[in-house]
């Protein structure tokens, strides 16, 4: 098969392989090929930086930008950078506001099938990755990854804004997109935005069962919401 063929292959969205171990699907057979090897558990490709280790040799090359700091692929929406053109691509899902991926738990819905399955941990409670330090105990090996940061004291991401230091790049890019002043984390319910996802999270704690024992709005706006209902109930008793 021609190099072109194999190349718009990828625009037909016909995908005939398909890995036995979980059922995903891919449009090339390199893909597809490559894709399997994560399922053996053989991890022989170590970054010479963190020590993480990959099934795959472009896996490897692909993470090792992640430390050199470069990024050249721009969200034209909102300016945020990225390392790699795919984390870009994901990226710019969150601004078409578009959630296929609901968790059938508790209904929170994802812009990508890898953040639900994510998500979907959090409801199992099983918790296998410790810290050896602490003991406490995480669902995620990335989540212990960043946790054991903490304990370091190593701060080597600065903000090139104020230049206040992190532990991890995350936590920098976050802080770093507060100095932006966009706020691109809308609230459903009020339609008031925030800057980070964090925020809104807060601003979205449901409050406690009234005396009536009926669900308030699930956002801190619900305070002035019963002001609304308890002026209007005033109202009416005179």
């Amino acid at each position: 098969m021609s190099e072109l063929t194999t190349h718009t292959l990828t625009h037909s969205g016909v995908r005939n392989n398909e890995c036995l171990e979980c059922g995903k699907k891919f449009t090339k057979k390199f893909d597809f090929t490559r894709y399997t090897l994560t399922h053996s558990g053989v991890r022989h490709y170590e970054c010479l930086e963190c020590g993480k280790k990959f099934t795959d040799k472009g896996y490897l090359t692909a993470h090792t930008v992640t430390h050199s700091g470069v990024r050249n692929y721009e969200c034209l929406e909102c300016g945020k950078k990225f390392t790699r053109k795919s984390a870009l691509t994901t990226h710019t899902l969150t601004h078409s506001g578009v959630k296929n991926y609901e968790c059938l738990e508790c209904g929170k819905k994802f812009t990508t099938k890898s953040g639900l399955t994510a998500h979907i941990l959090t409801h199992s409670g099983v918790k296998n990755h410790e810290c050896l330090e602490c003991g406490k105990k995480f669902t995620r090996k990335s989540s212990l990854t960043i946790h054991t940061l903490r304990h370091s004291g190593v701060k080597d991401f600065e903000c090139e804004e104020c230049g206040k230091k992190f532990y991890n790049i995350g936590a920098r890019n976050s802080h770093a997109f507060r100095h932006t002043g966009l706020r691109e984390f809308k609230c459903d319910v009020c339609g008031k935005c925030f800057k980070t996802k964090s925020e809104i999270a807060q601003h979205n704690i449901a409050p406690p069962m009234t005396v009536t024992r009926t669900p308030r709005s699930p956002c801190s706006c619900w305070s002035q919401e019963r002001k609304s209902r308890t002026a209007a109930h005033n109202g009416l008793k005179t």
